[in-house]
């Protein structure tokens, strides 16, 4: 219950607690795992930013996955607008796709972070990843 609050949205509760069934305890599940949105909050009638516009927002999650990335032995999911994160990371990006660290989704209409949307590789990548720190 204390994730669900936390992450304060069923959709992100369902689509993590699914990787259970894999021997993940769920408080361990919402104890490693940070979902990070590129503009974290939507409209249905917002229009995309002018091209080469970034917000305080935006510069805070850049900034903050860029020590991520380089502090901590981190995976990095992205289920989707690949392109937005990938000019949002710069070079981040290409460092986390070198070194294996970068799972990118396969639909973007689907966020679901199972083997059949991400690709069996890639799911047991990220499974094996928080096993082995427990």
């Amino acid at each position: 219950q204390d994730a669900y609050n936390m992450l304060g949205d069923w959709y992100w509760y369902d689509i993590l607690s699914k990787w259970s069934k894999e021997g993940l305890p769920m408080d361990y599940i919402f104890s490693n795992v940070a979902l990070i949105q590129s503009i974290p909050y939507a409209s249905i009638e917002a229009k995309d930013l002018p091209k080469g516009c970034i917000l305080p927002s935006q510069l805070f999650a850049k900034k903050m996955i860029w020590h991520i990335a380089n502090t901590k032995d981190a995976i990095f999911v992205v289920p989707r607008a690949v392109k937005k994160w990938r000019a949002l990371l710069g070079t981040t990006w290409d460092t986390l796709e070198q070194e294996g660290r970068l799972v990118v989704g396969k639909n973007p209409l689907n966020q679901h972070l199972t083997e059949k949307n991400i690709g069996e590789m890639e799911y047991y990548k990220i499974i094996n990843h928080l096993k082995s720190k427990i």
